[in-house]
């Protein structure tokens, strides 16, 4: 498929082709043999003389002294030999909405040439094939395809100051096709300004600076490349959509990520994002991976930085609170001798077997996983799963900071396993190596439901000042030392144990077992009816570490859902945000949906406050009533729904941006929205067409 400008039109380049074939005529140059009783000694003497479809064939080597203008559709083969352009200037120039093709032979300027024009230039809606041409250039770029479309099947493309320049562009490259640029620093082998569709197969792209650039509202496809620059980024991406799969990549920067902004700012309804899967890649660099306000995916890659102040993966976003940015790592092994993953107010999911490993004995305390947040309005959010972390510290992190540890091992090798500053923390399994350090315990929210805990020579648990909101109700903990200064010992602090459960000792030797029940409830797994309230090592009994002696089975609080965990209520499910709010994710397959104010789930109260994106999605729903305390409807919250009527009860919706593209993807024309107290004026500003993408919308006072 040919691409041009403005975006998807299919050009005529296989019209030209097969024209080519059954209508062209031979047309000799350079006393070769004659077309139509005439020889020709210059190659633009021949071309000037053409008809459209011909097909031009040199004999013998040729300098052309000024560019040469193509102004049909020819074929030029070149037959092994090599073709010279001028010392400054382009050899070829071709002409607006023309088709040529050129193959086996040799295209270039001669030695001490001037000037950075390109050796070709592709006009507008211009197609040029090169087959088995090398092109070279010594002073400025190669190919110049901006607005046109190329196509290179096993090629060498060399240029000064780049190899192609593409802009409104389409290109296509085939069989082991190599682009490559001198030792200048600034060079590029392929840079893509905007707009283009780009894919490349095979091959390689080599620079002493970037080695690709994309731009902004571009495309690329890239399959089993080699891409090497000796000072810049391997690629570097600007607002593209990108598919990359099988390539060896390096660079100072082995990938660069961000959006059509120059600075990678965002400035919401202008700036462009990037969304980027990268599928069995090989990245090695100072820096290996590093992302700005973009949506990527790393699967099955391996990464490798080996710069001391930097990080294997580096994401981050500067948007606001509403706009959604997810980094997920899937099968991926890192390693770093900096840090190994830094991630800032984004969501970051770790799972499928991923590996990561930073540090080294001479580079101080780098955590496996920098997850940081500076901005009030805003969580970083990490969810970790059937993955293996390890660092100095394993876990670090700074800020508001949401953490979920489903399953996986978290190792930190000097010092703590996690360290958490401030936000919530749910471990439901997995394994912590040198366990747990909460830095601020009034600041933080935690669940642990299970899991295994192995101190070494640190703490267990070990907090700054007194236990954390939020309790443990299971998991594996090793019998280890104090927690702080206090009364209470071994594995847990004193409070810290929901009530209705207990630490007793585990089949596991040096371990304490938290479970349902109490130290004076008989172990209903244990035959011989021994007693939970074994004495331990300490002389204290175990239900003295988790505060709960003499609370039995049946006594036991209904402790809701951890957080992140799901529950449902009324055929509706909801999600755990905290201890005390949850979020709707799922409506019930009715008609007629209510999103309450609060909800009832395993016996907690829970207030509703928000409603996820695809949470209608596929729902039989066409009327929806959404109850008072709702703040925020995420984007596409009705995508694929058949919602006709919203009523409004809610007065927390303050914003347009509370509920923006919220009905984006929604399959009716028209949507009525009901309000009451929230006011017009609210809901002029907040519900109009263009704010929720909505076809049409209708508002009406109840």
């Amino acid at each position: 498929m040919i691409w041009s400008y403005g975006r998807n039109r299919l050009l005529f380049g296989v019209i030209f082709a097969v024209s080519l074939a059954l209508i062209g005529k031979p047309v000799f140059a350079s006393g070769g043999v004659h077309n139509r009783d005439k020889t020709y000694d210059t190659l633009s003497a021949a071309i000037s003389e053409a008809a459209e479809g011909d097909t031009i064939t040199l004999t013998d080597d040729l300098t052309e002294n000024s560019d040469v203008f193509v102004e049909q559709r020819i074929i030029l083969d070149l037959n092994g030999h090599t073709v010279t352009g001028p010392a400054s200037g382009s050899l070829f120039t071709i002409r607006e909405g023309k088709g040529v093709t050129i193959k086996d032979g040799v295209l270039t300027d001669p030695d001490g040439s001037s000037g950075s024009a390109a050796l070709l230039d592709i006009g507008m809606d211009s197609v040029l094939t090169l087959e088995n041409v090398n092109v070279t250039e010594r002073s400025g770029g190669a190919i110049n395809a901006r607005y046109g479309n190329l196509y290179l099947t096993g090629c060498t493309i060399t240029g000064f100051e780049y190899g192609i320049v593409l802009r409104n562009s389409g290109l296509n490259t085939i069989d082991s096709s190599c682009i490559s640029t001198s030792t200048r620093y600034g060079s590029y082998g392929i840079k893509d300004e905007e707009n283009s569709n780009i894919t490349i197969k095979g091959g390689s792209i080599d620079s002493y600076g970037n080695a690709l650039v994309v731009g902004g509202s571009s495309e690329l496809t890239l399959s089993d490349a080699v891409l090497t620059s000796n000072s810049e980024s391997g690629i570097d991406l600007n607002g593209t959509k990108a598919e990359i799969t099988g390539c060896t990549i390096s660079g100072s920067n082995a990938v660069r990520i961000k959006t059509d902004n120059p600075t990678g700012a965002y400035n919401p309804g202008e700036t462009v994002r990037s969304d980027v899967t990268m599928t069995e890649c090989i990245m090695e660099g100072k820096y290996g991976v590093s992302s700005l306000n973009s949506n990527l995916v790393l699967k099955k890659c391996g990464i490798t930085a080996t710069e001391t102040n930097t990080s294997g993966v580096d994401v981050y976003s500067t948007m606001p609170a509403d706009e959604e940015l997810t980094v997920t790592l899937d099968g991926t092994e890192i390693h770093s001798v900096g840090r190994g993953v830094v991630v800032k107010d984004c969501t970051l999911n770790i799972l499928g077997g991923t590996k990561i490993i930073s540090g080294s004995e001479n580079t101080g305390n780098l955590a496996g996983i920098l997850a940081n947040s500076d901005d009030a309005d805003k969580t970083c959010i990490v969810n970790v799963k059937d993955s293996t972390i390890s660092g100095r510290k394993g876990i670090e992190c700074h800020g508001k900071v949401s953490l979920q540890i489903n399953s996986g091992t978290v190792i930190g090798t000097n010092v703590y396993g996690i360290e958490f500053s401030q936000g919530i923390l749910n471990i439901a399994g997995g394994t912590i190596v040198n366990s747990l350090f909460i830095v601020n315990p009034d600041e933080s929210e935690l669940s642990i439901t299970g899991g295994t805990f192995r101190g070494g020579n640190i703490y267990e648990v070990y907090t700054n000042g007194a236990f954390p909101k939020g309790f443990i109700t299971g998991g594996l903990f090793e019998k280890g030392k104090t927690l702080h200064s206090g009364t209470y010992k071994d594995a847990l602090g004193e409070g810290s144990i929901a009530e209705g459960y207990s630490a007793i000792p585990a089949t596991q030797t040096g371990y304490y077992q938290v479970v349902e029940g109490s130290v004076d409830d008989p172990d209903p797994s244990d035959p011989s009816g021994d007693n939970h309230g074994t004495t331990n090592p300490s002389g204290g009994n175990t239900g003295a570490a988790g505060g709960s002696t003499g609370s039995n089975v049946s006594r036991a609080r209904a402790l809701g859902i951890g957080i992140g965990q799901t529950g449902i209520a009324s055929g509706n499910t909801f999600k755990a945000l905290s201890s005390s709010a949850v979020s709707f994710t799922k409506a019930a397959n009715k008609k007629t949906v209510v999103v309450p104010a609060t909800v009832t789930i395993n016996g907690k109260n829970y207030i509703v406050d928000q409603i996820e994106a695809d949470a209608f999605r596929n729902s039989k729903a066409t009327k929806v009533t959404i109850e008072k305390n709702i703040k925020i409807i995420k984007a596409k919250a009705f995508n694929k729904s058949k919602i006709k009527t919203l009523i409004v009860k809610s007065k927390n919706l303050k914003k347009a941006v509370s509920v923006k593209q919220c009905f984006k993807g929604c399959k009716s024309s028209k949507i009525t929205v009901v309000f009451g107290s929230v006011g017009k004026k609210y809901v002029n500003k907040s519900f109009t067409a263009k704010n929720t993408k909505a076809k049409k919308i209708v508002l009406k006072k109840r």
